[in-house]
């Protein structure tokens, strides 16, 4: 027996360190659900069960993990290795690995004293000021399907507006599966919600159901209030009414809903950067092997080019819209020199998680150019989405039993200077960074004064560039400097400026870089 000993204290050691790797709730997994499942997954929340405890994850851990690994939760459809978006709902591999890891390793919680609290939301309006509240009429679902209501507000506008921020407050929220916002400068809308005995009328998932209406909104479980830049806004003609579409999700039948949208207008100044929202890809128009039919146990894939010859344009936004035998969809902008501008690549659309991505920064997109897509459907019964079994012809319209291809786009006038407006501030660090030039860089005194400091260490000799740039991307002041390798600090006098957010752009060799400067 002697001669196993060494062995068995070798297997001992080795479960040991294993056990030891193992993840824990308190020191891994928690910050990992609390940061990206517990909006939804909470009492009221859309999720069908609630992850705000370290009980509740357990009592649930297998169907987690299987739906991270799947990539199935979070619901984020875009290929983040085509392109980025603001509020990106995903994982990383190693937050995957590590949930995974901890399932395998039986759950284990660690130390409870090491575990972050279960986070706090929000309730109520997060706007510091509201301009006008679009208040939906209290409505009861009266079916257990999937279940889509319009309701109109006139909006008692006697002049222009311009729509600054959009903030969604779903009144139920284990119900309200998402919203899309439009309006209507005729009477179409309000006359159909009138005519009809109930509040609101039925609808079919892309909200309006005239052409002269207009989508400026989306909403899904975890968006965060849609914001432009203080000197941009969507044009709400006089008189235009707003009409609101609510997705209430299956299993609804019997509860009621009031949501609320709230709005904020561009600040009255000199000039507002007016951004418009058009179907700029469109089946009715743009597809180059239509029409746009698939006949039944048929796959089929349709290609959309639009020629955009009407000036440089910058793109905030995109919305693709499909229905549910919809399996993909791609779009780009090709110019004159080939050179081609990513816009948006979903390769495993599902009809019931969509609205409008906003990108990082604005996206450049120059005249001419043909703005392009291309999508797949599958229409037989392999496809878990159809609507009809057996599988039926299929052919363009609005019910979800018809088929789209479209693309909504926020878009405005491009301006020089537009690459520097930043759309997601999580772009901006403001920590310590290593790049291929630096080693570190770091804003101080921050808050700023009558100037802005920099202390950056780079590894080799080269002449950096630095540009502080408001919030609407205008630049105000620039200068740059050769710099030995190694440490140093510059300072910069500052003009008279008015108290704010700014971002400091620091361009090197091989790096873009952006710093949050707060003035004061």
């Amino acid at each position: 027996m002697k001669r196993f000993f060494p062995v068995l204290i070798l297997l001992q050691t080795v479960c040991s360190y294993l056990h030891a790797q193992t993840p824990t709730w308190s020191d891994d997994v928690a910050t990992i659900i609390y940061n990206n499942c517990s909006n939804c997954h909470r009492d009221g929340g859309i999720g069908p069960f609630s992850l705000m405890s370290y009980e509740e994850a357990v009592s649930n851990s297998a169907g987690i993990q299987s739906q991270v690994e799947s990539k199935l939760m979070p619901p984020w459809k875009p290929d983040p290795t085509y392109t980025h978006f603001k509020d990106e709902r995903q994982l990383t591999e190693s937050e995957i690995s590590t949930i995974a890891a901890w399932v395998y390793g039986d759950t284990p919680l660690g130390d409870p004293g090491t575990a972050p609290p279960a986070p706090v939301f929000p309730t109520g309006s997060q706007l510091t000021s509201i301009d006008k509240s679009l208040v939906t009429p209290d409505y009861t679902i009266p079916g257990e399907e999937d279940h889509y209501r319009t309701f109109v507000i006139e909006s008692g506008f006697t002049t222009e507006e311009f729509l600054n921020k959009i903030e969604y407050l779903p009144g139920n929220g284990s119900i309200v599966h998402h919203i899309v916002l439009f309006y209507d400068p005729t009477s179409y809308s309000l006359n159909k919600d009138l005519g009809d005995p109930l509040p609101g009328y039925e609808s079919f998932g892309l909200g309006p159901l005239n052409s002269a209406s207009v989508i400026i909104g989306a909403w899904a479980p975890g968006s965060s209030i849609f914001s432009l830049p203080s000197n941009m806004g969507i044009r709400i003609p006089p008189g235009a009414d707003f009409g609101v579409e609510m997705h209430y999700a299956p299993g609804s039948n019997g509860q009621s809903d009031i949501s609320t949208v709230n709005l904020k207008f561009t600040p009255e100044q000199t000039t507002i950067r007016t951004v418009n929202v058009d179907a700029m890809l469109s089946h009715f128009t743009d597809l180059t092997n239509g029409p746009l039919f698939i006949p039944a146990n048929t796959v089929k894939t349709f290609h959309e080019s639009f020629e955009w010859q009407y000036g440089d344009i910058s793109v905030l936004s995109i919305f693709p819209h499909m229905h549910r035998i919809g399996t993909s969809y791609k779009a780009w902008s090709l110019n004159d020199d080939g050179d081609t501008t990513r816009l948006i690549n979903i390769p495993d659309w599902s009809f019931h998680w969509q609205g409008f991505y906003d990108f990082q920064k604005p996206v450049h997109i120059t005249d001419p150019s043909a703005i392009q897509a291309v999508a797949s459907f599958d229409n037989t019964s392999n496809n878990p989405d159809n609507p009809s079994n057996p599988p039926q012809d299929v052919q363009a319209g609005e019910h979800t039993t018809d088929e789209m291809m479209l693309a909504f786009v926020a878009w405005m006038e491009y301006e020089p200077g537009d690459e520097n407006i930043i759309l997601d501030s999580t772009l901006i660090s403001s920590v310590p960074v290593i790049s291929d030039d630096m080693q570190t860089i770091q804003v101080y005194p921050n808050p700023a004064h009558d100037h802005v400091g920099v202390h950056i260490s780079i590894l080799e000799n080269q002449q950096v560039q630095f540009e502080l740039i408001s919030t609407s991307g205008s630049m105000l002041v620039e200068w740059k400097q050769y710099l030995q390798a190694g440490g140093s600090y510059i300072s910069k006098s500052l003009p008279a400026m008015s108290s704010g957010l700014y971002f400091l752009k620091i361009t090197m060799k091989n790096d873009i870089h952006f710093e949050k400067v707060v003035i004061e």
